[in-house]
Formats: structure tokens, C-alpha cells, sequence
């Protein structure tokens, strides 16, 4: 008679085999099932076992258990299950029986340290979706639990955003280099009021990051990412706060982002902006004729190519002097496709369909391509036909003045008394009115719109009190982050705005360090912190026909 051979287990497979067999017989007595009637369960999964128990010190193995009261399921783990401090390879989990959660580590831990395993959001109940939230396991490899605990917020330094996810983290290595190099000794992650808390941490002095960790390798790729930075060492012996401000570094190279035509031209995106650009020809390109546009930042440029055909166009791209780029483009890329309609040269206009419009602005015009002739100041008059341009009221035709803000961009404005509150106004703009670069012309465009009632603005008196030298910068912000108004002052000044509709606006300050007039970002290589922002304590709320005063003590 033949007899099979005898396996014989490793003790470690063992003790695992035995705890899983404990846990799952503690269940198996009594099956929990889905109530038929009865009231809704809204209570999340509890823990009930633990192997090793939670707080276990001396931990030695590679395996850890946990055991709840319910059937649950495991959601996004990849991104919610957070180890402090990190591994280099994420343990393998399973769900064993939709009970048993068991967590083998990949690698060997490091001696005498605390571990926190935080699994987010990720337990929930099967029945009703209930979220065991940021439930949280620590273990020591050594003899004690490490106890001190770091808070705080991180916002993005130019408006003060918070962010949800960004990356604290801290490194007993202080070199400038460490967060280029290796992975934090300890880390955590923002809610998404921007607030975070970092537990568990051991006694000692650190270097305190925060990133945006766009590709998740918990490195710093600058440009690519967002990143704050303590001007100090955090040298922690008690429970502490901070505050990080996020930003994105200048790129300190010039390169090109993307470039892409259109029709009958070439833009290309850069990296940083630009101070002195112009191209040059070659194989016979003549660009004596190109049109040049530039971005309002400066940091885009586009070519427009009077005449071309379906020839190739090729020229040198120069900056400050030097040649930067060669751009090759095949004459058939630079015409549109449009099935069963011609190219058109395209108006559009600031008048916003059923709505009211801001009498206290100009009537601006855009055209999809530039135009033929330049516009001069003395000359006043439209680019092509005036009389293809008319402005009237229902008590009859509106003089007004066409200004050319630049080859694209036009605004309107009646000569005398500017756009009168409560009335009514047709902008009649008739075939031809405009010729391109191209010789295409302009369809028939008809716009009717109404001013606002004056009555439904309101105004804003700040007195800004000034303690500290230097300029700042006072902006108005609207309720969709747009800035109103920016004011540059240097002392105590009473500013006052008009025309505002009733809604929310911010105020905020920049404190202009340089003296530039703008806000500048920061730069890790050279330890300088974005230039700093702070808001008005308070939304500042406009009503209609309302005077408001408010006083700022900066």
C-alpha cells in the first residue's frame, strides 16, 4: 500500500495558518445577514481583533491581521493606504472571508522604529457603504511607541487655496538635496480643508517639506511640481504646529512647451517668458511680412503668414540674439478643415447673451485673425468701411470712436456721453466691415444688448493703513477669482471702487518685496519663499445701491 508523502510546514506558515484559522472561527458561529426590515444600518466597521494587538511593540514578523465585525470591502487602496514612514515596496493585501484584512510586508522593516498604517477611507461595510474613517494601525519594531505628533495647514501661496492630498514630510537627513534624492522618514497627507497631522513621530530634528506629488514617487521634480519648505529645522520634543505655502518654481531654462498651427499660422508656447524674440529666414523664406503677436505674459508667441500657400515655410527662431529654434511647417497644416463652409474671418464681442451689459466698460471686438491695416490714433476710424459699423439707440444712430488695442483687439466706445444706464443698443456690423491678412472678409454680425440699471451697482471705500515699509499690492477679487483692480501703494491711501455688482468680492494684499508690481513665486535652490499673501479677514459684500466703507490695518 502506497502511502503519500508528508508535508511539513514552516513554523512562520504555521502561526499564520493558526491565527487565520482563530479569527475565522470566532465567526463561524453565528453568520451575520442582511436584515430583512428594520432600521437602516448607518454605523461603520469595527475592528475586533488584532494580530499582533494595535500599539504591539518588539514587532518582528512580516504579517499583520486585522479582524472586524462585518462583511466590508477595501476601496482604492493604491491611493489610500498611506505607511509612515514609507517602504520602498507596497505590502501585499488581502481580504480574507470580506472580514479579515491580512498585510504582508515585501520588505525587511527598520529597527527600532514606529509604524503607522493609515488605510484613509478605504474600509467601508458592504451593505451600506459606511466608511471607517481614517482608521489607523501602529506597531514598533523596537521596545517603545514613538508619541510626538506634528500639525498644521498647507495652502498655495498666491491665493491661499488649500489642497487636498499634498504630501507633509519630515527628513532626519537635513540636506538641501534629500528631497530630490530619498524617500521622508515620515510623511502624511492634507485633508481637504489643506489641514494635516502627522502622528507618532520620534523626538529630534527634521527638515520639513510639503509637495504636490504629481507622478507619486514622493521626490521633487521642480517646475513639474508644487512645493513648500520651512525656512528652519523643525527640531521637534513636543507636539507642534506649521504653516507651508505651496508653489511652482520659474523654469530656470527656456524651452518650448508645444507648438501647433492654425490657420495661417504658428504659435508656440514657452516655458518661461520671453525677453527679446524675432525669426529669420532660410531656404528662401522671406518673413519680412510675418505678422508677430504676443501673449499678454509674454511667455506665447504666434506667427501669422500673409499669402501663404502650400508651399513649405521654414525660419530661424531668435532670442535675445541667439537662435533658439528651427520651425519647419508644411503649407496644406495651416488651412482649416470645415465641411461644406469657407474659412470666414470671425467677430466676436464682451456682450454676454441675456445679459445685462456693464455700461462702465468699452464694447470690445476680437477677430479670429489680424487685420489688413493697421489702425492709426489720428486717424480714428474703423479698419476698412466705417460705414459697415453702426451703433444706435431707438432714438437713432450713436457716435462713438473704434480703437485698435492691437491687431486683433478693438473696443468701441459712444463719443460723448459713453453707454447710458437702462437703454437699449443694436451693434450692427455688415459684410466687409473687416478684411484679414488673408483678404477674408467678415460675415454680417448683429448684437443687441441693454446697459445695467445704475442703480444696481455699488461702491467700496477701503483706507488702507499702512504699518510696514515697502509696496504692496492691493487687489480686488471677485467671486470667481478673477482680480477686479489692483492698486500699488507705498503708505496709508483710501482706495475707492465703483461700479461693482452686488455679490462677494476678497480683498488680499501681496507684500511686494521687489517691487515689481506683481506677485512672485518662490525658488527651493536659493531658500527664497514666495512673496507673502494675506486676505481681508471677512468676505467684503456688495449690495446694490449701497455705499459700503470698510478700514484695513495692514
Amino acid at each position: 500500500m502506497q502511502h503519500k508523502p508528508f508535508t511539513r510546514f514552516s513554523p512562520a506558515y504555521l502561526i499564520r495558518l493558526t491565527a487565520l484559522f482563530s479569527i475565522s472561527l470566532a465567526f463561524s458561529c453565528a453568520q451575520i445577514l442582511n436584515p430583512g426590515g428594520g432600521p437602516k444600518d448607518t454605523e461603520a466597521p469595527v475592528a475586533v481583533k488584532y494580530m499582533p494587538d494595535s500599539a504591539a511593540r518588539n514587532f518582528s514578523g512580516n504579517e499583520i491581521t486585522i479582524a472586524f465585525n462585518e462583511y466590508i470591502r477595501l476601496n482604492d487602496l493604491s491611493s489610500q493606504l498611506v505607511i509612515s514612514p514609507p517602504v520602498e515596496t507596497q505590502p501585499e493585501v488581502r481580504l480574507v472571508k470580506n472580514r479579515i484584512v491580512n498585510l504582508e510586508f515585501k520588505e525587511p522593516l527598520k529597527e527600532n522604529t514606529t509604524y503607522t498604517i493609515n488605510f484613509g477611507n478605504a474600509v467601508t461595510d458592504i451593505t451600506e457603504g459606511n466608511v471607517k474613517e481614517n482608521f489607523t494601525y501602529v506597531f514598533s519594531t523596537g521596545d517603545y511607541i514613538d508619541s510626538l505628533t506634528l500639525s498644521g495647514s498647507v495652502m498655495y501661496a498666491q491665493d491661499l487655496r488649500p489642497e487636498k492630498g499634498v504630501l507633509v514630510m519630515l527628513y532626519s537627513d537635513h540636506s538641501d538635496s534629500v528631497v530630490f534624492k530619498r524617500k521622508p522618514d515620515y510623511f502624511g497627507k492634507t485633508k481637504a480643508d489643506g489641514s494635516f497631522q502627522i502622528n507618532n513621530i520620534r523626538a529630534g530634528k527634521y527638515k520639513v517639506a510639503a509637495l504636490k506629488d504629481e507622478d507619486g514617487d514622493f521626490l521633487y521634480t521642480p517646475v513639474a511640481e508644487h512645493i513648500a519648505f520651512s525656512d528652519s529645522l523643525l527640531d521637534l520634543q513636543k507636539n507642534k504646529k506649521i504653516n507651508l505655502h505651496l508653489f511652482k518654481e520659474k523654469a530656470k531654462k527656456l524651452f518650448v512647451v508645444r507648438g501647433a498651427s492654425g490657420y495661417g499660422s504658428y504659435t508656440m508656447i514657452f516655458s518661461k517668458p520671453l525677453e527679446k524674440i524675432g525669426i529669420k529666414g532660410y531656404n528662401q523664406t522671406d518673413t519680412k511680412n510675418f505678422i508677430q503677436e504676443a501673449s499678454a505674459g509674454l511667455d506665447t508667441m504666434t506667427w501669422w503668414f500673409p499669402g501663404f500657400t502650400d508651399d513649405s515655410i521654414q525660419f530661424y527662431v531668435d532670442v535675445n540674439g541667439q537662435r533658439f529654434d528651427t520651425v519647419n511647417i508644411c503649407g496644406c497644416a495651416l488651412k482649416k478643415k470645415k465641411v461644406n463652409a469657407p474659412e470666414k474671418l470671425e467677430v466676436r464681442t464682451n456682450v454676454i447673451p441675456g445679459q445685462l451689459f456693464d455700461y462702465s466698460r468699452h464694447l470690445s471686438l476680437t477677430l479670429s485673425h489680424p487685420v489688413a491695416e493697421k489702425l492709426t490714433d489720428k486717424a480714428r476710424a474703423p479698419v476698412t468701411d466705417s460705414a459697415k459699423l453702426t451703433l444706435r439707440t431707438k432714438s437713432g444712430p450713436v457716435p462713438f470712436v473704434l480703437s485698435m488695442n492691437d491687431i486683433r483687439h478693438f473696443r468701441i466706445a459712444p463719443r460723448v456721453t459713453g453707454f447710458q444706464p437702462d437703454s437699449s443698443y443694436t451693434l450692427l456690423i455688415l459684410p466687409g466691415a473687416f478684411t484679414d491678412v488673408f483678404g477674408l472678409t467678415n460675415d454680417s454680425v448683429k448684437i443687441e444688448f441693454k446697459a445695467q440699471e445704475a442703480k444696481y451697482y455699488g461702491t467700496l471705500k477701503v483706507k488702507a493703513t499702512v504699518k510696514s515699509e515697502g509696496a504692496k499690492i492691493i487687489e480686488l477679487i471677485d467671486d470667481k477669482g478673477n482680480v477686479v483692480r489692483s492698486d500699488v501703494i507705498k503708505g496709508n491711501k483710501d482706495l475707492f471702487y465703483e461700479y461693482l455688482p452686488p455679490k462677494n468680492f476678497r480683498l488680499r494684499v501681496i507684500y511686494d518685496e521687489n517691487n515689481n508690481g506683481k506677485w512672485d513665486t518662490g525658488d527651493y535652490s536659493t531658500k527664497k519663499q514666495p512673496e507673502k499673501v494675506i486676505y481681508y479677514n471677512q468676505p467684503v459684500n456688495v449690495r446694490s445701491n449701497w455705499d459700503l466703507e470698510l478700514e484695513w490695518n495692514l
